[in-house]
């Protein structure tokens, strides 16, 4: 029942403060790169080991 009542005060919340929506974009991508890149880098790491 709590959610009902948080979804509302979110949206609200968001559409004045665009900021948060910029934040939570840019967090997001930070977070997609490096699940991107980790993967990569260890791969790089094996090639050169061998």
């Amino acid at each position: 029942m709590t959610k009902s009542i948080e979804w509302p005060t979110l949206r609200r919340r968001n559409h004045s403060h665009p900021e948060l929506w910029i934040g939570l974009g840019a967090s997001l991508a930070a977070v997609v790169a490096l699940l991107w890149v980790a993967p990569e880098a260890r791969r790089y790491a094996r090639m050169r080991q061998m």
